[in-house]
């Protein structure tokens, strides 16, 4: 019934305030890549099962001597963890010896399953308990069930989430840092860890956890890297292209290296064998003075590509050589002198000639691929070599000037080739960054539509062209557009990988993208949906602030006042300081009528409202009903005037709550009657003290009526768009997508 899903999400909160070590949780959510009856069990749990920590949630029908979960997890663990070089049973650092076996208890069990448990635990049954006991009921205790009063435990279940959080630490500490017999810490701690050959305490540790019917496993993986995670588990190769650098350290040849880097790196991760570190991950080590193992430590890969290029004229110099981390092994090196003509063979043979030291296999389709060049033109390629540079340069300046620039080579670079699609599509997209204030101007959207189009139109698989599309038909709120072009992106995406030509990792632009498909699902009135695509994202990253924020409006909308708390609290441990946590509880406090907390927000928030009115817009007048309510009527017209003052003209919504609020009713009926607001608003209106006294007036139920009909519109169109094929439903979509074998590890984790 979801509870282990919830008690995993909570679980990783916790751990995140209480661990200093970057935590990564492995939860078994997803049937088809589950562990199923037909598969043979030991290879499958081998990697799973080999852990610091186990939790078995023991529910009533957990034990059972008969059933998969008790033969095949949990004795199997027991086993496992007797045999390894720690041992099942912990000293702690306080002299107590606990299990690495931490049993949560959702149930009262009967006698005989206790007696059970207590044999193969080998002592008393200590479990941590979230059960909720009342005359006749026995049921697991609930996230949102703080009224301890209530439950014969009297046990509170954030309480009980630190108890597991704190037995985790306590283990992992005392493991890290055990205790002689005399009670002082152990300096040499990498006698812990001989059976890894390269064991040390690393940069990071990871909790593996897997729920199969109801069991919760979490371990800690002590390595230096992510090796095993990476290459044995996955079955694939992990590389890192490390930005090469200019030869010499001449700055006019950058361009040319960052050039090289990007497309190797492309190439490379078209091969099903090799899992290529994301250029974001990577581009940090540029020009680092850190050694081979400890980049490749830190990045979690087996192998290192470095190199240095230099473009002089018309000829060319690249030196790459591929190093075996493990063992600072040069596994292929090679030098290239070369006239710039040569430059996409150079490329290719490159490519070709790692992945072949690395095991992979050049299939014909995989050559094909690899073998297409983006332009018949040399000049053209250079042009757009340095556009990129320009456009990289702005991402930091925010200078428009870099950005012209790159305009500017764009278009040199298209008169020399007007076939070169890829040109076309970074054109269209840069234009749209530049004239992002003036895109509803149809000159400007034309421009944009036109030069994507034409990229589509010479090449159907230039991923860049489709997500300007899906980005400008969003913006323009024309939704079926938006989706439909996002959809192709996300699909092209996981299909041609090799086309995508970005600075950004896949997964980050994938999350995009379904951000984007949310967002559009949040719009046209299915909250739940996009609630659930904007958790399917903070699957990847749990702490993204961003998505944290949008998840909200679909949370308001869909009126869920208990998700709402728990993402306040979410957002309190990111950043106590982050503003959005006052606009959650806002919602909140409105949907429970609690108005002492609203004129508490008001006085938290009274210095902002004074200078910046317009960040809070409509909530300025919540706040002012929240004081009239609470008897300071001068207070709240001394609010409302300051307000006025501050007003936007052009803001005819804010302006007809502003003639409701000081009882000009009849005037602000008759400005509603040309007021368009989108589901997060007309669901707002429901709780706004400000439409309370005409809330049975006919004019603000038509007001409310036209308002759902045009979103509800939309939504039936889309919805019968899917029905018949011209769109995917957005769940089905994704299955598929994520099911194909070419993503990499992080877009396959999303």
């Amino acid at each position: 019934d979801g509870w282990v899903t919830e008690f995993v999400a909570n679980l990783k909160m916790e751990l995140e305030v209480t661990i200093k070590k970057k935590i990564s949780v492995y939860f078994d959510e997803n049937p088809y890549d589950g562990i199923l009856d037909v598969h043979e069990v030991k290879e499958s749990l081998s990697s799973k099962l080999k852990c610091l920590i186990f939790i078995p949630i023991i529910s009533q029908t957990y034990c059972d001597t008969t059933s998969y979960a008790w033969n095949n997890e949990f004795l199997i663990f027991k086993q496992l963890a007797h045999a390894d070089q720690f041992g099942l049973k912990i000293k702690l650092r306080n002299g107590n010896v606990a299990s690495r076996i931490i049993p949560v208890r959702i149930h009262e069990i009967d006698p005989q399953d206790s007696s059970l448990l207590m044999n193969e635990m080998g002592g008393p049954l200590r479990s941590i308990d979230f059960v909720f006991t009342t005359p006749g009921v026995n049921r697991p205790l609930r996230a949102n069930e703080d009224h301890a009063n209530d439950n014969r435990n009297k046990t509170y279940y954030r309480d009980q989430i630190n108890k597991v959080a704190n037995s985790i630490k306590e283990i992992v500490a005392s493991i890290k840092a055990p205790i002689e017999p005399g009670g002082k810490t152990l300096v040499n701690q990498e006698n812990l860890l001989l059976p890894f050959k390269d064991g040390r305490w690393g940069k990071r540790i990871f909790i593996f956890g897997v729920v199969v019917a109801a069991l919760c496993l979490i371990g800690y993986y002590l390595l230096k890297n992510d090796f095993i995670l990476n290459s044995t588990s996955t079955g694939k190769t992990t590389i890192a292209v490390i930005p090469f650098k200019a030869i010499g350290g001449e700055e006019e040849s950058q361009y040319f290296a960052d050039g090289m880097t990007d497309v190797i790196a492309s190439n490379l991760s078209v091969f099903p064998e090799l899992n290529v570190k994301s250029r974001t991950s990577v581009e940090k080590y540029k020009d680092s003075p850190k050694t081979v193992s400890e980049i490749a430590s830190e990045l979690g890969v087996l192998y290192i590509l470095e190199g240095s290029a230099q473009k002089f004229g018309d000829n060319i110099r690249i030196i790459v050589q591929l190093v075996d981390a493990r063992t600072d092994a040069h596994v292929w090196s090679r030098r290239f002198d070369k006239k710039f003509e040569n430059v996409f063979e150079i490329q290719n043979q490159i490519s070709a000639s790692i992945a072949r030291s690395l095991k992979a296999k050049l299939t014909p389709d995989i050559a094909e691929k690899i073998n297409r060049t983006p332009t018949s033109s040399f000049e053209a390629y250079d042009l757009f070599l340095r556009a990129k540079q320009w456009s990289n340069k702005y991402t930091v300046s925010h200078d428009v000037m870099d950005l012209n620039q790159s305009i500017s080579l764009l278009n040199q670079s298209l008169l020399k080739d007007p076939q070169f699609a890829l040109g076309y599509a970074w054109l269209a997209g840069l234009k749209a960054v530049r004239d992002v204030d003036n895109l509803s101007a149809n000159s400007v959207k034309d421009s944009i539509l036109l030069l994507a189009q034409k990229a589509l139109e010479i090449d159907s698989t230039v991923v860049e062209a489709y997500i300007v599309l899906s980005e400008l038909y969003h913006h323009e709120n024309d939704d079926i557009n938006a989706l439909r072009f996002t959809y192709k992106a996300l699909d092209d995406i996981s299909a041609h990988r090799s086309t995508l030509d970005t600075q950004v990792t896949d997964s980050v632009i994938v999350s995009q993208l379904i951000q984007r498909i949310a967002s559009i699902y949040s719009r046209i009135g299915d909250a739940d949906r996009a609630s659930g695509l904007y958790g399917q994202i903070l699957k990847l990253d749990s702490n993204n602030a961003e998505i944290l924020h949008q998840k909200f409006y679909a949370l308001a909308a869909g009126r869920h006042v208990d998700q709402l708390l728990e993402l306040a609290d979410h957002l309190l441990r990111l950043n106590p300081k982050d503003p959005f946590i006052d606009m959650v509880m806002t919602h909140v406090w409105l949907e429970q009528k609690d108005f002492g907390n609203l004129e508490k927000m008001y006085r938290k928030k009274e210095s902002v409202l004074t200078e910046q009115m317009d960040l809070l817009d409509q909530y300025v007048l919540i706040y002012a009903s929240a004081l009239r309510m609470n008897g300071k009527e001068k207070e709240a017209q001394q609010l409302a005037a300051k307000f006025e003052q501050q007003l936007s003209t052009d803001d005819v919504y804010l302006k007809a709550q502003l003639l409701l609020f000081k009882g000009r009713y009849d005037e602000g009926l008759q400005v509603l009657e040309s007021v368009e607001i989108g589901w997060y608003n007309l669901n707002l209106c429901a709780i706004n003290p400000v439409f309370d006294l005409i809330k049975n007036d006919a004019r603000f139920k038509n007001f409310i009526q036209r308002n759902n009909d045009r979103i509800m519109d939309k939504s039936d169109r889309i919805d019968q768009l899917e029905k018949v094929g011209y769109l995917p439903r957005p769940e089905d979509f994704l299955i598929k997508i994520f099911s194909r074998k070419n993503l990499s590890k992080e877009v396959k984790a999303l």
